[in-house]
């Protein structure tokens, strides 16, 4: 029996003594937090409290001014003439995932707004400052978020506002200039309120995402090539669309030729993606349209000289090209296979070469579908699996053109990924053979105008990829696109089809005399 009264005597004892060490533990983390961020409190919800009576008393004595009619301005899209873009993000995620967010924005070079409800603000201060540190703009966006600001008193947003004005400035020690509210239709009222609270603008979005916007790359890429230059694009972060900004789009699948897919099946996810991953999905398909992200402040500045430097190219894929050589004779296309899609296959079409040739050119196709053998009609009713008829092949030399229908339906990424892949399996079916790789060719300046995929500009900076992986894999490269470019940088209207992409017949006998004079010894490459 006194052994039982010991045993419980011990264990009180040690209860007694853990309460302790936790409640020591609370006011120390307590004391810590008052050390970093001065008047504040810390409530059993271990949610920070800031006191917000200076900017209530001031929010209000400019609202019951009779004399005081200003109104926040709205900062809003317009049609500029650089394909450029300002990113807003409303609302907070996780600790983790919004490192995850400012992680992603740091690499691709890229600043935006963070539009953040105070009561998340509060809990969540060192992300705040994270967010200011590297170098981004942090907004009010409500003490909680809150949905059609339209429909609430005037008290209930200008209270809201201001609670949010103080957890900002006691955290960053700056009074947010920038606002947005949740899904509302902003009109005088909500601006004027706006001022009231000390925020000069509203952020009026364009165009708005979620989590749910995007399920793969190619989405994305639909949704880029329709957004306007000088559009404001909002992520929430942690709300689901409304009504009013939900707007939907088309992807565009349009390869050079002919309506055929260019991504598997089992590449398409099937779950519904994070956050992060749509947020890393968009600034994928920013960054391969060229269309650059601007802060808030810098969107309508014309001509925008930075816009203009960053897609300037650093590399030129001439650089790493075979170089000029004595203009091959008749027969110097026996025992060669061209490899490619319908540019290519045009020059089957076009007396352009007199040699004994081999082609395996099918339209719309991409390295992917090679890769995966797939299965294609090339008539009426009869199906061929594209690598198996590559291997029915003996061929000396290989020509390789492929890019354009990738690249109108899928990321630079993928493409270079399955390119390499097909040229892995080329050198190893066919030991001897040397393999030329072609860049890209340009198009006419309307489709790089018109269709944000299919860009001079992102051909030539894919093109510094392709030259790259051509060098590293031992094969040699041709840079079409400088045979076949005007001084425009663009291909000549004058040796394209209607279409602005493939060649005419006299563009292709351009770009066959550009082949016959750049080539290397022999079939070993020596």
């Amino acid at each position: 029996m006194k052994k039982k009264k010991k045993w419980k005597t011990a264990i009180l004892l040690f209860l007694l003594l853990f309460l302790i060490i936790c409640i020591w533990a609370g006011l120390y983390l307590s004391e810590k937090v008052r050390q970093r961020h001065p008047d504040v409190s810390v409530n059993s919800r271990e949610r920070i409290v800031y006191d917000a009576s200076e900017e209530l008393e001031e929010a209000f004595a400019n609202y019951h001014d009779a004399e005081n009619t200003q109104r926040a301005e709205k900062v809003e899209g317009y049609k500029a003439s650089q394909h450029k873009v300002a990113l807003v993000f409303s609302g907070m995620s996780t600790p983790t995932e919004m490192t995850k967010i400012l992680d992603l924005l740091d690499e691709y070079e890229v600043k935006a707004a963070f539009v953040c409800d105070g009561m998340t603000a509060a809990e969540d201060p060192d992300t705040v400052m994270d967010i200011v540190k590297r170098g981004n703009i942090v907004g009010n966006y409500g003490m909680g978020g809150e949905t059609h600001w339209e429909e609430l008193e005037d008290e209930e947003i200008l209270t809201s506002l201001a609670q949010t004005q103080a957890v900002m400035k006691r955290i960053t020690e700056n009074t947010p200039q920038y606002m947005l509210a949740n899904a509302t239709v902003v009109d005088d009222r909500i601006l004027h309120l706006a001022a009231c609270a000390g925020l000069d603008k509203y952020i009026s979005a364009t165009k708005f995402i979620n989590d749910s916007s995007f399920k793969d790359f190619n989405e994305a890429l639909g949704f880029v090539e329709k957004v306007e230059g000088g559009s404001i694009i909002c992520i929430k972060i942690d709300g689901n669309l409304d009504e009013i900004e939900f707007e939907p789009y088309e992807v565009d699948e349009r390869p050079a030729e002919d309506k055929q897919p260019s991504i598997s099946e089992n590449e398409v996810s099937a779950t519904k993606p994070a956050i992060t991953e749509t947020v890393e999905l968009l600034l994928e398909a920013l960054d391969t349209t060229e269309t650059a992200v601007v802060p808030l402040d810098r969107l309508d500045v014309e001509p925008d000289m930075e816009v203009e430097r960053r897609f300037e190219d650093r590399e030129d894929a001439a650089d790493y090209e075979v170089p000029v050589s004595a203009k091959a004779g008749a027969g110097y296309f026996d025992d060669t296979l061209f490899i490619g899609d319908s540019l290519t296959l045009a020059l089957s079409y076009y007396p352009v070469i007199e040699d004994d040739v081999a082609f395996c050119a099918y339209k719309s196709i991409t390295p992917m579908q090679f890769v995966n053998n797939t299965k294609i009609e090339v008539s009426d009713g009869e199906e061929v699996a594209i690598w198996d008829e590559v291997c029915k092949k003996n061929p000396e030399k290989i020509y390789i053109l492929l890019g354009t229908n990738a690249l109108a339906s899928g990321s630079n990424s993928s493409f270079i990924l399955y390119y390499g892949k097909l040229i892995e399996m080329l050198k190893e079916q066919f030991p001897d053979a040397v393999i030329y790789i072609e860049g890209i060719p340009p198009v006419t300046s309307k489709v790089s105008t018109e269709r944000i995929t299919l860009t001079n500009g992102r051909i030539r900076k894919i093109n510094v990829e392709i030259a790259k992986m051509a060098t590293e894999q031992g094969c040699f490269y041709i840079d079409l696109y400088k045979a076949l470019a005007n001084e425009n940088n663009c291909l000549p209207d004058s040796i394209a089809q209607e279409d602005g992409i493939h060649m005419n017949e006299e563009g292709c006998r351009q770009w066959i005399a550009y082949l016959l004079s750049h080539t290397v010894k022999d079939a070993k490459g020596q």
